[in-house]
């Protein structure tokens, strides 16, 4: 697999950690929370072992995901995202020398 190929696949191909934090979401309640202060005691507690057992169970299927995958996706992913991270930096040095090209003929001393 070369570069090029690489960088016009998704960067991050299958699914992420950032979409599996967000999209596991397992609270049922869609109304808007309860504040704290209009909760009793143990409704609080309730609801912060909800809150865990989301959590515990988020933490579960990310390291379900990253069990699953293989080496050769593992490869591809890090491929590709290691050619989108080379053009970037080599945008960036483009833009870098643009920048300094421009600082350095603005700092030039006007002759008269």
């Amino acid at each position: 697999m070369d570069a090029a190929s690489a960088s016009e696949e998704e960067p991050c191909p299958g699914p992420s950690y950032r979409n599996v934090l967000v999209g596991t979401t397992r609270s049922s309640s869609t109304s808007p929370r309860p504040t704290i202060n209009s909760l009793d005691r143990q409704e609080l507690r309730s609801l912060a072992n909800q809150e865990i057992k989301d959590a515990a169970q988020t933490m579960s299927d990310i390291v379900e995901m990253l069990a699953n995958r293989t080496a050769s996706e593992e490869f591809r992913r890090l491929w590709a995202n290691n050619a989108r991270l080379e053009n970037e930096n080599e945008h960036l040095r483009t833009e870098l020398r643009a920048l300094r090209r421009d600082f350095s003929e603005r700092k030039k001393p006007v002759s008269l």
